[in-house]
Formats: C-alpha cells, sequence, structure tokens
C-alpha cells in the first residue's frame, strides 16, 4: 500500500488531487485512496463468481462491472463521510488482465470520476519505454523505488 501512494506523488495529473488505485489479481484485489502522497483507506476487493446471488431471472443479473463500481463506489463514500476528504479524482486500474483493463469505460460512467488503465510511461514520463513485462505487476516495486528511503524522527 505504502509503495502505490508514492507511486500516486510521482504521477503529475493525481500528485495534488488524490487518486484512487485498483490493484486487481485473479479473483481480487486492493483499492488505495491516496490524496497528497498519504495513503488514506485501503480495502480489499473480491471479484469471486460466488459473490452474485442467482435470480432466476437472467436479465436481472449484474455484469462484474457493476460489482466493481459498487465497491469503489462505497470506498468513496466511506473516505468522505468518515473520513473527511473528498479529493480522490481519478481511479487508476492497476492490473495485467486485459479483461480488467476493459472495464475503465464501464467503471467511468457508473463512477464520478474518471476511470483509467494505469500507465508505466506516463508515470515515467519517459514516452519511448518498453519492457516486456506487464505493467500491472510493475507498478508496486516501482513505487517502492520512486518511494526512496525513508528517515523516521
Amino acid at each position: 500500500e505504502l509503495a502505490m501512494a508514492a507511486l500516486a506523488s510521482a504521477l503529475t495529473s493525481s500528485a495534488e488531487r488524490g487518486a484512487a488505485f485498483l490493484y486487481l489479481n485473479g479473483d481480487g484485489g486492493t483499492i488505495n485512496l491516496i490524496e497528497n502522497g498519504y495513503l488514506y483507506l485501503t480495502r480489499t476487493i473480491e471479484l469471486g463468481s460466488g459473490g452474485g446471488v442467482f435470480t432466476g431471472n437472467l436479465e436481472f443479473q449484474q455484469e462484474p462491472v457493476d460489482n466493481l463500481a459498487l465497491d469503489v463506489q462505497r470506498s468513496l463514500d466511506y473516505y468522505e463521510s468518515q473520513i473527511g476528504k473528498s479529493g480522490i479524482g481519478a481511479l487508476y486500474m492497476v492490473s495485467n488482465s486485459e479483461a480488467h483493463n476493459a472495464w475503465c469505460e464501464g467503471l467511468s460512467e457508473r463512477l464520478p470520476i474518471s476511470a483509467e488503465q494505469f500507465s508505466v510511461e506516463e508515470t515515467l514520463k519517459d514516452p519511448g519505454w518498453q519492457s516486456d513485462t506487464a505493467e500491472g505487476p510493475l507498478a508496486p516495486a516501482m513505487g517502492a523505488a520512486l518511494g526512496g528511503l525513508r528517515e523516521y524522527a
């Protein structure tokens, strides 16, 4: 979580206003709400297929992106009502799954903030950056490297 806070500080678009990082892997993940380089909230998100209840009517079954948007909205609501903050301006999807990354458009439609795929290129400010490794798994390592050594008084 702290590595993702360091990563948020490196993003010029979210350094001031705050950002939500949605780190997904497999059937779950974590959402981190970060503002001004400080981690305010982290929450586990489950995407498992056992979460939904079958009502017998296929027309009313929710898409995974609907459930995910609901979980993200709950986190944003808690952040605003209990912590007293409201500066989250963007949601960054941190995943190496094409299916997860394709949900950005649907999340943007369902949430009051924009959702976009995390980009190493934007973070490093290097348009020529290339790697054979997927960007999702690199994000925590990059955040740890960008955070550097912290001294405690």
